[in-house]
């Protein structure tokens, strides 16, 4: 009977673990993925591991986290260089989801453990917090950052955002609790910006017909 409270446990605290990475994957794609590949090869910490699931074990192949090794060091460097930074974030307008998708699929979890109902719906939530947290930074904070400082904040930003996903990624795997609620304000405050870029577009676009509406009458 304890044996399968400690296992409900871990599968539900590795949830919450996953909902936080996938969400840092929308900032930075490799960095949280490379997170979990290392606690799969740690014990228990924090009353609970890390289990990778059979068909995911290349996660934790030495040769694959070298790999995002390189990718995380190419993608801090890039997003820090003005315009590329951009060009790096349309890149990633896939790859940032489907690491997030990745994230939450490839652990023995309370969604995993289910069979492939339960590992879709898994991929779905994780593909969807990611781009959530993408398209607020590749479609309100960076262009908002540029048109107001010509992109001089741009790299100070960036910085920034390597602190937030290191940091969420060590919380996330060490006190995942206080990691998902902070996960929580963190989707909120995104949500919030995307809202405000839909907003600020309709209202360009209605400014738009106006203008054209006036012309054509004169």
């Amino acid at each position: 009977m304890l044996g399968q409270y400690q296992d409900l446990f871990n599968g539900i605290v590795i949830l919450l673990a996953s909902l936080g990475l996938s969400l840092s994957a929308g900032v930075r794609a490799y960095l949280p993925v490379l997170a979990v590949a290392i606690a799969s090869h740690l014990g228990s910490f924090g009353g609970f591991k890390v289990t990778l699931l059979p068909q995911f074990s290349w996660v934790g192949d030495p040769l694959f986290m070298g790999l995002l090794v390189l990718l995380t060091v190419y993608e801090i460097s890039a997003d820090k260089i003005p315009v590329m930074d951009h060009l790096n974030d349309t890149v990633h307008t896939v790859i940032r989801p489907l690491s997030g998708a990745l994230i939450f699929t490839c652990t023995s979890n309370v969604l995993t453990d289910h069979g492939q109902i339960g590992m879709l719906i898994a991929a779905l939530i994780g593909g969807s917090m990611a781009a959530t947290t993408h398209v607020a930074k590749a479609g309100v904070v960076r262009p908002a950052s540029t048109v107001t400082t010509f992109g001089l904040a741009n790299p100070i930003i960036s910085l920034g955002e390597d602190v937030l996903v290191i940091g969420m990624s060590v919380l996330m795997l060490v006190v995942p609790v206080v990691g998902g609620i902070l996960c929580l304000v963190l989707l909120f405050f995104a949500g919030k910006g995307i809202v405000t870029l839909i907003q600020r577009r309709k209202a360009k676009q209605q400014a738009a017909l106006a203008t054209g509406t006036g012309t054509a009458h004169i």
